[in-house]
C-alpha cells in the first residue's frame, strides 16, 4: 500500500503542477519521486524471487508485492485522472 501510495503521489504532484516556471518545483518532486521509486524497486530485484531475505534484517523483503503495489497504485490513479477530465 505504501508503494501504491507514492507511485498515487507523484502521478498526482506531476499532474497538478502547471507545466511553466511555477510548477517546476512540483514537478521535480514528482520526478524525483518516481526515479526514487523506480531504482528502489530495480535495487530490490524484483525478478530474483517471491520473498528475499537480506543480510542484516530481521524480516524477508517481498519485492514482487512493491511491484504489484507501485503498478496498482499507477494505474488506479491514472485512470481515476482520466474519469476526473
Amino acid at each position: 500500500v505504501l508503494h501504491a501510495g507514492v507511485a498515487v503521489a507523484a502521478l498526482q504532484l506531476w499532474r497538478a503542477a502547471p507545466a511553466g516556471e511555477p510548477g517546476r518545483g512540483a514537478r521535480r518532486l514528482a520526478l524525483a519521486l518516481a526515479a526514487g521509486l523506480v531504482a528502489k524497486l530495480l535495487l530490490e530485484t524484483p525478478w530474483g524471487g517471491a520473498v528475499q531475505a537480506v543480510p542484516g534484517w530481521d524480516i524477508p523483503v517481498a519485492p514482487g508485492a512493491h511491484l504489484a503495489g507501485v503498478l496498482a497504485g499507477t494505474l488506479t490513479a491514472a485512470w481515476l485522472l482520466r474519469r476526473e477530465r
